[in-house]
């Protein structure tokens, strides 16, 4: 696949997918071995994490101040959260008198179906009587998800 020009997260993906794919018929009987399992996967080089310098950090929230919920992009930018946890805060998660923040949920992205009779040629996006059929927030993955999180001043 590399030769073809994808690159070697693209491989290590197929590769796995592949491999769980083989994996099902050998439990199913269809095959005896997992060729795959004997194929190794290409390494993945992890790629170092650039921070913001502290003039884009003032850039970033200069706009931000401008939008509307710009206080989810301050906090997302000041504690490092990701954009499921910031949506995800209720004012129970906020303790001001420790200045602590308590990460225990995300908020997902809603799925809708259509809520049309007769479907009606749009996505269920797109329906102009559509239905979220998923709930608003979910608890962290893992134990490890959930944290405290000081507040600088």
């Amino acid at each position: 696949m590399q030769a073809s020009g994808s690159s070697a997260g693209t491989a290590h993906q197929t590769h796995r997918t592949v491999k769980t794919a083989l994996n099902e018929a050998v439990r199913r009987r269809h095959l005896t071995i997992n060729p795959a399992s004997v194929a190794k996967a290409p390494r993945v080089e992890e790629e170092e994490v650039e921070p913001y310098t502290l003039e884009e950090i003032q850039r970033l929230l200069a706009e931000a101040i401008k939008v509307r919920n710009s206080a989810r992009w301050v906090i997302a930018l000041a504690l490092g959260l990701r954009q499921g946890e910031v949506l995800g805060l209720q004012w129970e998660d906020v303790d001001f008198e420790m200045g602590m923040i308590l990460v225990r949920r995300g908020r997902l992205r809603p799925r809708y179906v259509h809520g049309c009779g007769d479907k009606c040629g749009r996505k269920p996006g797109y329906c102009p009587q559509r239905a979220n059929v998923r709930r608003e927030t979910k608890d962290t993955k893992t134990r490890a998800g959930k944290r405290s999180i000081g507040v600088p001043e």
